[in-house]
């Protein structure tokens, strides 16, 4: 046993055995299908990363594209709540909208106005005897009496 032993401990030292199994067909033959292999792994590790890289730019410009739309969306919103707030909110800039309150109580006071005057103007008219006329008369004279008082209306409703 110990010859054997010390046999083996000397070919292994001077490699005769390593030399004597890469010399083998079979050991080529395997040294070859690795090689074979590992040239098939880079290769589809070339496409799998071009497949992905290319994924990832459509990605990327999806992603920017959605990220420039949330972003104008944003704005936008942050602008309408400012207006929202600003509406909403009176004592935000009290001088403009104490003036507009005071331009609409103005205009609604003038549109009473015409619309009474309107009234005295028919009352203090002369029937010209012409019952055909006197119902034209009379039926413009409502059209536009309840259209001036619409906009009297409406007027006082927005203060």
């Amino acid at each position: 046993r110990s010859t054997i032993t010390t046999i083996l401990d000397d070919n292994l030292h001077n490699s005769t055995i390593p030399n004597m199994i890469k010399s083998t067909p079979t050991y080529n033959h395997n040294e070859e299908t690795i090689s074979t292999i590992l040239s098939s792994n880079a290769s589809h590790a070339d496409e799998n990363l071009t497949e992905q890289e290319s994924t990832l730019n459509v990605q990327y410009a999806q992603i920017s594209e959605l990220q420039t739309t949330l972003n104008e969306k944003v704005e936008l919103h942050s602008d309408l709540k400012s207006q929202v707030l600003k509406l909403s909110n009176p004592n935000v800039d009290g001088g403009e909208v104490k003036e507009i309150l005071y331009e609409l109580k103005l205009a609604k006071k003038k549109k009473m106005e015409e619309s009474e005057a309107l009234a005295y103007e028919w009352l203090s008219a002369s029937s010209s005897g012409d019952a055909k006329a006197d119902v034209k008369a009379t039926n413009e004279f409502v059209e536009e009496f309840l259209q001036s008082r619409i906009v009297h209306h409406v007027r006082a409703a927005k203060m």
